[in-house]
């Protein structure tokens, strides 16, 4: 695999919506931004419960445009330590899988500051356990086999390129 064949690009979509005025075109265009291959949804667990309910209630349309791009989810619940107990986690972590149809779902702090405004002279501190950056780590990893596993069932359903482009690489330049 060549260089450029290795490269990832990380693109920041437009923000869907709220919820009660999400269309599936809004989907379509934020999924469609880029050539994206991988498709990642973050969402927030301190919202209002009324406003998260009527997100994750959308989970499903959401998946299924991103499905039918064949491109695969991953979610990502911010705010981890906003919900209140650990069996409301489990919860919302099994209600959010179900409806997005995925097992790629991970809950994840957000970092903090330890003070409030910049301060050239006393930059802010974040406060931060390994746990925020091993999911972090984990949810780009899961991105990256995604892509691999994308890119090379596009090389399987396509032999005649990859043989062109094995070919072009190979043969001797004159």
């Amino acid at each position: 695999m060549g260089a450029e064949e290795a490269v990832v690009e990380l693109l920041d979509a437009p923000p869907l919506p709220d919820a009660a005025r999400l269309t599936r075109d809004a989907i379509d265009d934020a999924i469609s931004s880029g050539n994206p291959e991988c498709v990642v949804l973050v969402l927030r667990c301190d919202a209002p419960a009324k406003e998260r309910n009527a997100a994750i209630k959308r989970l499903p349309e959401i998946s299924a445009a991103a499905r039918a791009k064949g491109l695969n989810l991953i979610i990502a619940l911010t705010f981890k330590k906003s919900v209140s107990s650990v069996r409301q986690a489990e919860e919302l972590l099994r209600e959010v899988s179900f409806r997005a149809r995925t097992d790629c779902v991970y809950f994840i702090e957000n970092y903090t500051w330890s003070n409030s405004g910049s301060n050239l002279l006393h930059p802010p501190v974040i406060k931060n356990d390994f746990g925020t950056d091993f999911t972090v780590l984990t949810i780009i990893r899961q991105c990256l086999e995604f892509i691999k596993l994308s890119r090379s069932q596009k090389d399987k359903k396509d032999p005649k390129q990859a043989d062109t482009q094995a070919d072009a690489k190979t043969a001797p330049k004159v």
